[in-house]
């Protein structure tokens, strides 16, 4: 043994015998074999400061997180607690829904933070997906999402192509600005005319809603000041309205999956 290990624990056959021992220098195990060179019994960790299994390492606990929240208000806990957010922090956890548009996680109580993709946008709709394992890591103030987004459209959309997604049933009925944000609020936006022109020839018997209304485009008339509208009684009803803020129309949104 050498000089530098000023303590020696003796184990004697006492029942429910427990003790807190600070040791303040290194302690070196040199058990001839590998068996008696460890420590067992360790505890769970319930602080920052305490001792790390390897069974805890390799079950992955302390970064598996309980989740409440709203789907795209993400609230998480971990055990023990998370402190501050820093650099490397590593969050897992199995969301309860699927996002339906830009997404936030907060952890233990701390405040909100945007969720990002890889390159730093807004992750897209169902990047969360009920049921399926997400891992986050925080960096410089976010949270950037490490697992796979799922492809394809988003819950409540159909497949038009692949690279364009639409809302199967008509939302709304808006201005042109709200639905402008209603859409955006959900990483999607209103339909440009080609876009809805195509959708609405390929998909029309599975689009719900259809031609009981006008509906609003992404596009505009700025020399008139006009918003567009389609499809009020067919796919190529193309119509203009003022683009004020008591004109209305029903919304239905396009996607396109990244």
């Amino acid at each position: 043994m050498k000089r530098s290990l000023l303590l020696t624990i003796a184990c004697v056959s006492l029942a429910f015998a427990h003790a807190q021992v600070q040791v303040d220098k290194p302690v070196r195990l040199v058990g001839a074999v590998p068996a008696d060179r460890r420590i067992e019994g360790l505890a769970h960790p319930v602080e920052g400061s305490a001792l790390s299994t390897l069974g805890v390492a390799q079950d992955g606990s302390l970064h598996m997180c309980g989740v409440t929240g709203a789907a795209n208000n993400v609230l998480l806990t971990m055990d023990p607690p998370c402190l501050a957010y820093a650099n490397g922090l590593l969050l897992r956890w199995i969301p309860g829904a699927s996002n339906t548009g830009p997404a936030t996680v907060a952890v233990d109580g701390s405040a909100a933070v945007p969720l990002r993709t890889s390159a730093l946008l807004p992750v897209p709709l169902n990047a969360l997906s009920a049921g399926i394992p997400a891992e986050a890591i925080f960096a410089d103030s976010i949270f950037i999402l490490l697992s796979p987004i799922k492809p394809g459209c988003p819950e409540g959309f159909l497949q038009a192509n692949a690279g364009l997604c639409v809302m199967q049933a008509e939302g709304p009925v808006f201005n042109w600005y709200a639905a402008a944000a209603y859409c955006a609020e959900r990483g999607a936006r209103l339909c440009t005319w080609d876009q809805y022109l195509f959708v609405c020839n390929a998909l029309q018997g599975q689009l719900t809603g259809m031609f009981d209304d006008w509906e609003w485009l992404d596009d505009t008339s700025d020399h008139t000041h006009t918003a567009d509208q389609a499809a009020r009684y067919t796919c190529k009803s193309l119509g203009v309205v003022s683009a004020g803020q008591t004109e209305l129309g029903t919304t239905r949104c396009c996607y396109e999956p990244r």
